[in-house]
């Protein structure tokens, strides 16, 4: 089955709403949603990591772990001021102290704006 704008009138047994074939699959105003972890700095482009799944502090923690040190020796930074905005997993206590325990500093305050919102 296909997404439509037109209404559609169904018939089912009680208890049936939720089978499969009875689901219309949606997206939100017609677009899918794309979530990424990025490393960059003004001149050049560190690690992308697709994140596949509902990101929580550990899953963010992991990613920090395998890709922030990587990507900041890909783009030649010996030292640097890590940002991130005011998600929930950025925020998170026990990501405050991974990246305390691993002498990443992190700016202070969240940036304005993003670089993807600025396009």
């Amino acid at each position: 089955m296909y997404p439509t704008n037109k209404k559609v009138r169904v018939y089912r047994r009680k208890g049936e709403e939720f089978k499969k074939q009875h689901i219309v699959g949606t997206t939100q105003n017609g677009r899918y949603k794309v979530m990424f972890w990025e490393c960059f700095k003004i001149k050049g482009v560190g690690k992308i990591i697709i994140v596949k799944e509902k990101l929580n502090a550990a899953k963010y923690i992991n990613i920090l772990a395998n890709n922030l040190r990587k990507s900041a020796e890909m783009l030649h930074m010996d030292n640097f001021i890590f940002q991130q905005d005011r998600a929930p997993p950025h925020t998170a206590k026990i990501t405050s102290n991974w990246l305390r325990d691993q002498s990443i500093p992190v700016l202070d305050w969240s940036p304005p704006i993003t670089r993807y919102e600025s396009y």
